[in-house]
């Protein structure tokens, strides 16, 4: 099913055991964590593209952030462009990526913690490298996912003992946190 869904995407991708439990892993918050080019960025691409085609409502929206302009620029939004170039346009004006059907994916930046106030309807949200986001920036991006209970998806590398590793990690590990998969 999974290969079918991804030939579809225009992706051609074979993933390990990790990125397949990690993709369809149906808890709130999902937290792929790994190392430098372990396919952290295509599978959030890939996930992204997963989760548009389950919702399609006019007015369902989609987010995905970065730590900074500096990781949006030169790793996020270049991955993620590959693989969605046929499917819509890239706004930079405003960070936006229209879908060909309207719906539109917020690209944002989360140095301001602020950045994703006010979009309303969030769907589905992807966090790249959520290691180096600082928890205000986390807890107010991932309050925009609240009123539909939206699933995250958290690509990372290991970068230090933060917000990810005390609020996610270790309430995970020690079985208290039953929304999250690591």
């Amino acid at each position: 099913m999974w290969l079918l869904f991804l030939s579809l995407c225009f992706m051609k991708l074979k993933l390990h055991e990790h990125q397949q439990k990690a993709f369809f892993s149906q808890k709130r918050i999902v937290v792929l964590v790994s190392g430098i080019n372990g396919g952290k960025s295509t599978l959030g691409s890939a996930w992204i593209q997963w989760q548009i085609s389950k919702f399609k409502a006019p007015d369902d929206v989609f987010l995905i952030t970065a730590p900074d302009y500096k990781i949006m620029s030169q790793s996020t939004l270049p991955v993620f462009l590959k693989y969605f170039n046929e499917l819509g346009t890239y706004e930079s004006k405003d960070d936006i990526f229209r879908l060909h059907n309207g719906l539109p994916i917020y690209m944002r930046s989360l140095k301001d913690p602020d950045s994703t106030q006010g979009i309303p309807n969030v769907r589905a949200y992807w966090g790249d490298e959520a290691g180096k986001y600082r928890k205000t920036s986390w807890e107010t991006a991932f309050s925009r996912t609240a009123f539909r209970s939206a699933q995250t998806m958290l690509t990372t590398n290991p970068y230090a003992l933060n917000w990810l590793y005390k609020d996610i990690y270790k309430p995970w590990k020690s079985g208290i946190r039953s929304d999250v998969e690591v």
